[in-house]
């Protein structure tokens, strides 16, 4: 690897899994038209789900992959330098009966759950939360594979919550 600040911001080639995973999602071949998706629900007691957005937006700026998108030639991506503020959609229901929970909560799941994105268009994961009572928060975690490996998935999570919890940390 060559350090190239000033290139940054400019198209560079994808790896060969990035190349397989986009292949994969298009219908060039039969059983194709499958994305590379993970989707996560966490409980979360007593989160400040404002708080833990600005996090997400601190690790947005830190992590260049959370800003990139594939180039439609299917070869290529590019981080994006510039994107706006990441807003995590919140619904209350500490206070709707139970079926009415029910039906948010599963259209939040039917929505996020099997996602496929335009992986030219940021951002490529989304986040939803839903306050169920009793001071817990659910978080709905979306994200499209082709801008994480597993490992560099879970230290990001580690990261954000790190970083929730050590406000100061660098």
């Amino acid at each position: 690897l060559i350090r190239d600040p000033d290139g940054r911001f400019e198209k560079f080639p994808m790896t060969e899994a990035q190349q397989a995973y986009w292949i994969g999602r298009t219908e060039m071949f039969n059983y194709s038209d499958v994305s590379t998706h993970c989707y996560f629900e966490m409980d979360c007691p007593d989160i400040d789900v404002k708080y833990a957005e600005k996090v997400w937006n601190k690790l947005i700026l830190t992590h260049d992959m959370l800003r990139a998108v594939i180039c439609t030639d299917g070869q290529n991506h590019q981080v994006l330098e510039k994107v706006p503020y990441y807003e995590i959609s919140f619904d209350d229901l500490s206070d709707s009966t139970r079926d009415a929970r029910k039906t948010v909560l599963d259209s939040i799941r039917s929505e996020l759950s099997g996602k496929k994105y335009d992986t030219s268009v940021w951002p490529l994961f989304d986040i939803k939360a839903a306050k169920l009572g009793n001071g817990v928060t659910r978080l709905f975690i979306s994200f499209d594979n082709i801008i994480f490996d597993d490992w560099s998935m879970f230290y990001l999570f580690r990261e954000w919550y790190y970083h929730y919890h050590e406000p100061a940390a660098v």
